[in-house]
């Protein structure tokens, strides 16, 4: 043992120990060591920000000026229609839309003279016979190239439901890529309506850091047990006209999309 001692060396002891006690470090990953780590991020970015060199991507804004516009949201699906034809009057190479439309549109006529209970009999016959506003939507998406948010859910959903409804395409090369992925066992998602209207389907969930700021958004996750991209690389994809996905992995996880 003296030999080996001798042979091995102090400083090389020494330097395994430290390894060893940093590997451990880094695996229990303690909470002031992540803010550590956090934190020296933040100031890379504040040292070196990133050049901003296109203005391809307008955001239109729900604001308090529009909602003191327009009232309250959700705004009638009548409404969301004039929008999506006003912005493709733009000529813009797709839409993505930050928002779920889950729920039929409580302003539409029929259910309009449902809840308001005062009407008579004729207004709400001549109410009934109206379009219903989802048509309206339904038709402006269909004019345009307009991609639809999910959310994913931690509560297990209609599965049968999830896996009829239209989906991107994804491939993998170099492996199964879902033992990488962020998984949620349900997804909250549109009217079918609506998902079939739609160019294109993209999860609106990210995972903000421990300290509540959002850094980094996760570019395809597991929904509903379907790999679902981000909003903004379905967006991307719709707008490149790519009829699908490929995900490449190697040992590390996830390499390229």
């Amino acid at each position: 043992l003296r030999g080996i001692g001798r042979w091995f060396g102090l400083g090389r002891v020494v330097g395994l120990s430290l390894l060893a006690l940093f590997i451990a470090l880094r695996l229990w990953d303690p909470g002031p060591l992540e803010a550590l780590r956090l934190k020296i991020f933040d100031t890379y970015q504040l040292i070196t920000p990133r050049t901003v060199t296109s203005n391809a991507v307008v955001v239109v804004d729900i604001d308090e000026k529009s909602l003191k516009e327009l009232g309250q949201w959700p705004w009638p699906r009548t409404v969301v229609a004039e929008l999506v034809d006003r912005i493709s009057q733009a000529r813009p190479a797709a839409i993505a839309f930050d928002v779920l439309f889950s729920e039929p549109d409580r302003l539409s006529p029929a259910r309009f003279a449902t809840a308001v209970r005062s009407l008579d009999a004729d207004v709400k016959a001549k109410l009934a016979a109206m379009p219903d506003n989802e048509e309206a939507m339904v038709a402006a998406f269909k004019r345009a190239r307009v991609v639809v948010g999910h959310v994913g859910h931690f509560d297990k959903l209609d599965e049968g439901e999830s896996k009829s409804q239209p989906r991107t395409p994804i491939g993998a090369m170099g492996g199964d890529p879902k033992p990488f992925l962020f998984s949620y066992p349900g997804a909250l998602r549109n009217l079918p309506q609506i998902e079939a209207a739609a160019a294109g389907r993209g999860l609106l969930t990210i995972r903000p850091d421990s300290d509540g700021i959002i850094r980094r958004v996760p570019a395809v996750m597991i929904a509903g047990g379907l790999m679902t991209p981000a909003l903004s690389i379905e967006l991307l994809r719709v707008a490149s006209n790519a009829s699908q996905l490929l995900l490449k992995r190697d040992e590390a996880g996830i390499k390229s999309i």
